[in-house]
């Protein structure tokens, strides 16, 4: 019984790494599949935070996209999270993969390498889109407030 369970296992893995390139395509200009079809897309779950200068302050948000009636969880895609202050001006950026279980991205702000005085920073998540499989971009912003 616990041969079949492991190999049954393994051939899910396997399965997995086969598909997983088409999943994690990096991010690009989206247009329209040859069909025409286009996928609306979403980040969920982005809130504000507040921290004390030289404290880390940390960021998720779910990445999902909806096929027909049905709002899809984003696994394997690439999330950036860009930090800016008050006139706009671009302070960080970072892009990573999503949780492959959950589609969730993490994102860690440190103040204290940034250098972040006592204010209000913008923060944008967002998802560069996926023109070979017609998934648009989005993005979901929320606000840094650093205390002293």
């Amino acid at each position: 019984m616990k041969i079949k369970i492991v190999g049954v296992l393994m051939a899910f893995l396997f399965c997995i790494s086969m598909v997983g390139g088409s999943f994690a395509a990096s991010p690009q200009e989206v247009t329209k599949l040859s069909s025409g079809t286009t996928f609306p897309s979403q980040i969920t779950g982005l809130t504000d935070q507040t921290c004390k200068a030289g404290q880390t302050a940390k960021f998720s948000g779910k990445f999902s996209f909806k096929q027909g009636f049905i709002w899809t969880p984003g696994i394997w895609r690439y999330m950036t999270l860009k930090l800016y202050n008050n006139k706009g001006v671009e302070l960080s950026s970072e892009t990573k993969m999503d949780n492959i279980f959950t589609a969730v991205g993490h994102f860690k702000i440190n103040t204290k390498k940034l250098s972040l005085n006592p204010g209000k920073y913008n923060v944008v998540m967002s998802y560069a889109g996926n023109k070979n499989q017609g998934i648009n971009p989005c993005e979901a912003t929320s606000t840094l407030t650093v205390t002293s």
